[in-house]
């Protein structure tokens, strides 16, 4: 045992004695060949990249790779680690530049138009004009912000445990009301931090910049050290308290508290989900034996946040078909067939997956009557928007948007990421190579 012990010591002094020689010479005489090395790995990441067949209206490659985009007005918007560039929708062209750790979108196009909301850290928030990049209005207090089509939520921490959510309009610094809850400077800090509430169903979310803004529910859940704070964000009052644990899981969805509970009996999880009122504290519905999904896969731990969309929350039935709940009522808005699973939602139509799993079909949830069908791997990932469906799959090669009625938006090939979406068009990446797939463009 010790010959081969000591050949193998041998051979690693002979390796780093190939290795000292370069090195020494490079110390002697300046000479470096990473500068050479750096330079081929930079042009290969920025060579130009085919990224879909039909191809983009254009491809950009900015310079601060973007982690997600979205299309307002003229321009698209690409949020990068520490920039948002704005482009032109038509030609790609750079509009305007402003540095900003973090982004989102708020305002509504009915209601007085999108603005952009622009964070950094330690000098508050911005927001700004998405076509000029003009500034609107600002917070230079607030370390973190929450968005929608008629609210903005700023937040700013006292200390390490108190902290102060304020309400404005999307469209003015007057603070409507503010609040004081408890929690944490990570828990505050950024745009959209999760709070506890029901996550979007689909594995392909929108996310950043590519989130479009909703109506603020009447209700959010802000968590802390097991505690869900319930605030009432129409009027800044703080309505309730509850608290999880490992067999419970609270979550605030529309003017509801979700509570989703599992026990460990005869050898399996038993399943319960009801709804209160947080006004009164007393119970709206409950459902014996529907499965919220909240368990994190180590025995009956409560650990996540259910899904769900448009007032809807996904659930397992008693007898294994997934189900769409009204969080409302409680009702069995829709339920799959035998061996199905709910894979998307956004409340009007929702997205299954076949038992074989070898297809997805979108489905009317009013009537369960179906729109449309098509193939989809394992792999493909689905989200459900407002009036669309995507369906992207870069292992497969493909990507597939379809409108609400069924109607073919985009049919491409395809190996590119979904970075996010324009009115008429999603903007799609692979690397640094960035363009604007328009809605229309359908592949031989």
């Amino acid at each position: 045992m010790a010959a081969p012990a000591a050949s193998r010591v041998k051979t690693f002094l002979a390796l780093m004695g190939v290795i000292a020689i370069p090195v020494t010479y490079g110390l002697v005489t300046g000479w470096n060949p990473l500068p050479g090395l750096e330079s081929k790995v930079t042009g290969w990441f920025d060579r130009p990249r085919v990224l879909s067949q039909p191809a983009p209206a254009w491809v950009v490659r900015p310079a601060d790779q973007p982690s997600s985009a979205a299309g307002v007005g003229n321009v698209v918007l690409l949020a990068g680690s520490s920039t948002i560039d704005a482009r032109d929708q038509r030609t790609g062209a750079s509009r305007w530049s402003r540095s900003a750790d973090w982004s989102a979108l708020a305002g509504a196009p009915n209601r007085g138009g999108i603005v952009v909301v622009l964070g950094t850290r330690g000098k508050g928030l911005l927001v700004v004009s998405p076509d000029t990049g003009i500034p609107l209005w600002s917070d230079p207090k607030a370390s973190g912000v929450w968005t929608f089509a008629d609210l903005v939520l700023s937040a700013s921490c006292q200390d390490a445990f108190t902290c102060t959510v304020a309400a404005h309009s999307p469209y003015s610094a007057g603070v409507l009301w503010q609040v004081s809850v408890s929690g944490t400077a990570r828990t505050f800090t950024g745009a959209n931090q999760p709070l506890s509430q029901v996550r979007p169903l689909g594995s392909l979310q929108p996310a950043g910049l590519a989130a479009v803004p909703e109506p603020a529910p009447n209700l959010l859940g802000f968590p802390f050290d097991n505690q869900v704070q319930v605030v009432d964000i129409r009027s800044g009052h703080r309505v309730r308290s509850y608290k999880s644990s490992d067999s419970t899981r609270v979550t605030v969805a529309g003017d509801r508290v979700l509570v989703s509970t599992a026990q460990y009996r005869d050898g399996r999880c038993r399943f319960a989900a009801s709804a209160r009122d947080p006004a009164t504290d007393r119970e709206v519905w409950h459902r014996d034996g529907y499965d919220l999904g909240t368990s994190g896969g180590l025995g009956c731990d409560q650990r996540r946040d259910p899904a769900g969309g448009g007032g809807l929350v996904a659930a397992v039935a008693p007898d294994g078909r997934g189900a769409l709940l009204r969080i409302s009522g409680g009702g069995v808005a829709y339920q799959t067939g035998q061996d199905e699973s709910l894979v998307a939602t956004d409340g009007v139509m929702a997205v299954v997956r076949s038992a074989n799993g070898a297809t997805v079909r979108g489905v009317r949830v009013a009537d369960g009557g179906e729109v449309w069908h098509r193939p989809a791997g394992r792999s493909a990932q689905i989200a459900a928007l407002p009036g669309a469906v995507v369906l992207a799959d870069p292992g497969g090669g493909r990507l597939v948007v379809l409108a609400d009625s069924g109607g073919v938006l985009v049919d491409a090939k395809s190996t590119a990421t979904v970075l996010g979406y324009a009115d008429h068009g999603v903007v799609i990446n692979i690397g640094r190579s960035l363009g604007l797939l328009p809605y229309g463009s359908i592949s031989s």
